[in-house]
C-alpha cells in the first residue's frame, strides 16, 4: 500500500568507483529546523526547474561515521532531509524535502568520483517527490501533490540530465474516495509505486480510479527513444516493477491465495512465473537472481529472506526474520532482525556465502546493494553512507 503522503525510503543505491574516502554535505546552511507538514498543502503548480547543472547551495566535510565495514566507506549527508536516492555508475541522484514552509523538494546530480563531487540541483518542485531512478543520462521521477481530503493529483516524468529537457509519462487527478488510511495496511495498487529505469526502458504503473474509489493499475514499458509502450500486465490489488535488467523485466503482482514474481523476456514476450508465495513484501531482481521477503503472517511477521537462482529455480533463505533486501551484480544485501545482533547482512552470490555483516554506533535504515558496495540511509534522515566492498 502507498499511504498518502507515503515517502518511500527507497533511499538507497549508489555504485561507487571510488579510491579514497570521500566526505561530502550537499544542502542549504546548517541550522534549519524539519517541520511537520500541514494536513492538506493546497494543489499548486511547479516551480520551473532551474537549468540542468546548476549549482547546489554548499559543499563542505564531515567526519567519518563509527561504522565497521570490510571496506571503504563516503559519506554524503543533504540538509535537512533525505527522501529518496538512485544511482547509476558513479553518479547520486538525491531528492532532498526542503521545510519548513510549503511542500517543496529538490533534486540533486552528483558524481561521487571527483573529490570533491561535482554537483548540480536538476529539479525544484513544490511537491512530494517519492520515487525516483536513474540510468543512462535520465532521470525519473513523479510529483504527488494532496488536493484535500484524501485526494491529489500525480504526474510522473522523465528527465534528460545532460540537456535539462523533461518529458512526462502520464498524469492523473484522483478522488477523496481512493484514499484508504495513512499507512499500515495490505499492499495496494498506487501511482507511487516502484520504478525501473534501465537505458532507454523505464518500467512504470499507470494507474486508473474506478467506481467507489477503487485503483487499478497496468503495468507498462515504454521507450524512451520513440514513446513506444507496451502493457504487460493489470491488477486491482498490487503491481509493481521489481527490476529492469536488459531484455528482461521482473514485477510482483498480489493475488488470491498467493502473490507471484513474474520474469518477462521483453523480446520474445514469454513470461515465468519466478516465485509464488503467500505474502511478499519487498523484491529485488538482477538476473538471475530474485531476493525477496515472504511470511504467512503480514501484520506480524517473521519475514524470510529469500534468494532463488531462476536458471534452475534452486531457493535458499537467507534470514529467518529480515526486511528490505536489495541485489547488485555481486550481493545480497538486507536487514536482520531477529534474535540476536540486529544489524546490515551481506551475501555474496559468487562465492555462495555471507561476507562479514556491518555494524556501527548510528543506527541505519534502508539498504540497497549496487555493484561495488553498499548504500545505506542514516536513522538521522539526512546522512547516506556508502560502503565500498573490496
Amino acid at each position: 500500500m502507498a499511504p498518502r503522503r507515503r515517502v518511500r525510503s527507497v533511499a538507497t543505491i549508489v555504485a561507487l568507483a571510488i579510491v579514497a574516502i570521500l566526505l561530502v554535505v550537499l544542502g542549504r546552511p546548517p541550522g534549519e529546523p524539519v517541520a511537520v507538514p500541514s494536513p492538506s498543502p493546497p494543489r499548486v503548480p511547479s516551480s520551473p526547474s532551474p537549468p540542468a547543472g546548476s549549482a547546489s547551495p554548499s559543499v563542505a566535510l564531515l567526519s567519518p561515521p563509527s561504522l565497521a565495514v570490510p571496506g571503504r566507506v563516503s559519506v554524503v549527508r543533504l540538509a535537512p532531509t533525505v527522501m529518496s536516492v538512485a544511482a547509476d555508475g558513479t553518479s547520486v541522484a538525491a531528492v532532498r524535502v526542503l521545510e519548513p514552509g510549503p511542500i517543496r523538494a529538490e533534486i540533486h546530480l552528483a558524481d561521487v568520483a571527483q573529490d570533491p563531487p561535482a554537483v548540480r540541483r536538476l529539479v525544484e518542485t513544490e511537491a512530494f517527490v517519492n520515487v525516483i531512478d536513474l540510468s543512462g543520462g535520465r532521470v525519473a521521477f513523479d510529483e504527488y501533490r494532496e488536493t484535500g481530503g484524501g485526494g491529489f493529483t500525480f504526474a510522473l516524468h522523465v528527465l534528460a540530465v545532460g540537456t535539462g529537457q523533461r518529458q512526462q509519462i502520464w498524469s492523473g487527478s484522483f478522488s477523496p474516495a481512493t484514499f484508504r488510511g495513512g499507512g499500515g495496511g495490505p499492499k495496494r495498487v498506487h501511482p507511487s509505486a516502484r520504478l525501473a529505469l534501465d537505458g532507454d526502458r523505464l518500467a512504470y504503473v499507470h494507474v486508473t480510479e474506478r467506481a467507489g474509489g477503487e485503483l487499478e493499475g497496468e503495468l507498462r514499458v515504454r521507450d524512451l527513444r520513440t514513446g513506444a509502450e507496451r502493457a504487460i500486465a493489470r491488477s486491482a490489488v498490487w503491481i509493481e516493477p521489481v527490476g529492469l535488467d536488459g531484455s528482461e523485466l521482473a514485477y510482483a503482482v498480489g493475488g488470491s491465495p498467493n502473490d507471484e514474481i513474474r520474469i518477462v523476456d521483453l523480446g520474445s514476450g514469454r513470461e515465468t512465473v519466478a516465485v509464488r508465495a503467500r505474502l511478499i513484501r519487498s523484491a529485488a531482481f538482477r538476473g538471475p537472481f530474485v531476493a525477496y521477503t515472504t511470511t504467512d503472517n503480514e501484520q506480524a511477521g517473521p519475514f524470510r529472506v529469500m534468494l532463488r537462482d531462476v536458471r534452475d529455480g534452486s531457493e535458499r533463505q537467507l534470514d529467518a526474520n529480515g526486511t528490505r533486501v536489495s541485489l547488485s551484480g555481486r550481493h545480497a544485501a538486507w536487514y536482520t532482525a531477529g534474535a540476536g545482533p540486529r544489524g546490515l547482512r551481506i551475501f555474496d552470490l559468487a562465492r555462495a556465502r555471507e561476507t562479514q555483516p556491518l555494524s556501527g554506533a548510528q543506527p541505519y535504515f534502508d539498504i540497497e546493494a549496487v555493484d561495488a558496495g553498499l548504500l545505506l540511509r542514516g536513522g538521522d534522515g539526512a546522512t547516506i553512507v556508502v560502503a565500498r566492498i573490496d
